[in-house]
């Protein structure tokens, strides 16, 4: 089964939009589309490919602010071939000079969680630099940006416990904070959040077993 990407656009606060337009007709079906804003009110949006193949893999698109959008441009060539959607979607921001992606793949070319980073607006990506310890398993990576500062968390699970990790890069992601864990809890648990609000970020994550948490990170 193939997917497709639709978009419309208001310039009036949502009381009217634009006829939806196509952005990509082959996409993974399934894998949640991630959109963020840059300062200039451009949209990037990065989702699962349904490329040649069966191969998975994600990409970017920019949605302009004339409401036109860019060609798709793969974020990593994991070559991740599968004939089902994985329902693992990706995770994107944008800071002041770069565009921020994380992942996460089971493809021939790498597996688990990675973050990546691009200075032409999606052009050309650093090389991915994994997540997670090896011993556990990752997933759900989520990104915020500010500035030249940049938020990752992603969850790890180790037998029936869930945990929040964070790292946090002062220089758009050229260098990392080591792995900090954040908060854990016992069965099952939702994928954790971030929301920013001015200069605050929090994290959002809802569990079965000690409820909802909202915090703020430093």
């Amino acid at each position: 089964m193939v997917g497709s990407v639709f978009y419309t656009w208001s310039l009036d606060d949502g009381d009217h939009f634009q006829e939806e337009r196509p952005a990509n007709n082959s996409s993974c079906e399934c894998c949640r589309i991630a959109s963020t804003l840059d300062n200039e009110g451009n949209a990037f949006i990065a989702y699962r490919g349904n490329l040649e193949g069966e191969i998975r893999d994600h990409v970017m698109q920019t949605l302009r602010q004339d409401s036109s959008a860019s060609s798709p441009t793969l974020i990593s060539n994991d070559h991740w071939v599968t004939k089902v959607c994985p329902h693992h979607g990706p995770t994107i921001a944008v800071s002041d000079k770069a565009v921020h992606a994380a992942w996460y793949t089971q493809g021939t070319h790498r597996k688990g969680v990675f973050y990546s980073y691009s200075n032409d607006q999606g052009q050309h990506w650093s090389a991915p630099f994994p997540l997670g310890d090896q011993h556990h398993i990752a997933s759900r990576p989520y990104l915020s940006a500010k500035g030249s500062k940049v938020w990752l968390v992603w969850k790890e699970l180790s037998g029936s416990e869930s945990t929040v990790m964070m790292r946090i890069s002062p220089d758009d992601g050229k260098t990392w904070s080591q792995p900090e864990r954040l908060i854990s809890t016992k069965g099952f648990s939702d994928h954790p959040l971030l929301v920013q609000q001015n200069n605050h970020v929090y994290l959002s994550w809802l569990t079965r077993k000690d409820g909802y948490h909202f915090r703020e990170l430093p």
